[in-house]
């Protein structure tokens, strides 16, 4: 089904403060992810220099620290739409959501038996300086709603918001299960490895993905909906 998943890059205690942003944009832009589709663009910014823009633009408005950027995925139901509607979709979705005033790299990714889009997009505001804000119930009311809209017109299955915290028509074990695609969390857990500073670091950033993580001897991950 079409969903939506959101997440945050925070400041990197390091050296170099935005590193987690610029491995985000590096790690959606891999060939081997594009594939022979190819098919990655930006809005207000290139691919190929989105982080030295985005950057500049902190440090034009004095926002360098704190958050620095804000990732999306959306992802298809296997064997749904090609990679030219993803993209079409990722772009709309992108321009609807932000209002064309952040910087924003869009990749479709054609490594897996699902087509997803990835969107990332600065923290900062190029027109009016501002820091994106997040709150919750923006998943809900906000971003999959647009999704939904999206894939509509496309004919293409859709994540009923209403099923992201306390399903009404549907018990939330068997939603759950419906949810649970072995390929997405073994792609989300290679995303968060590559950024994660230390293995806490790498447990935060599966749980901001929505997953469920169970420690002991081994790590346990369950897919469960914002």
């Amino acid at each position: 089904m079409a969903i939506t998943k959101v997440m945050h890059m925070k400041a990197s205690g390091k050296a170099r403060i935005d590193i987690h942003l610029e491995h985000a944009i590096n790690y959606i832009l891999q060939p081997k992810k594009l594939g022979d589709a190819n098919l990655a663009g930006g809005i207000n910014c290139l691919p190929d220099t989105a982080y030295e823009q985005m950057k500049s633009t902190k440090q034009m408005f004095g926002k360098a620290g704190g958050r620095q950027g804000y990732h999306f995925v959306l992802s298809l139901k296997p064997g749904e739409g090609t990679p030219e509607i993803m993209y079409d979709i990722a772009i709309r979705f992108a321009e609807k959501a932000f209002g064309g005033e952040y910087e924003t790299v869009v990749a479709v990714h054609t490594d897996r038996n699902h087509l997803h889009a990835h969107i990332i997009i600065n923290s900062v505001n190029m027109v009016t300086g501002y820091k994106f804000q997040y709150h919750e119930g923006d998943w809900k009311y906000k971003f999959q709603p647009i999704t939904n809209k999206l894939c509509d017109e496309y004919g293409l299955h859709i994540t009923p918001a209403e099923y992201s915290k306390e399903p009404k028509n549907m018990a939330r074990p068997q939603w759950e299960r419906e949810q649970v695609f072995s390929k997405w969390i073994e792609q989300d857990a290679r995303f968060c490895a590559l950024n994660a500073e230390n293995m806490e670091h790498f447990i935060f950033l599966l749980e901001k993905q929505g997953f469920g993580i169970k420690q002991g001897e081994h790590i346990a991950v369950n897919a469960h909906v914002r």
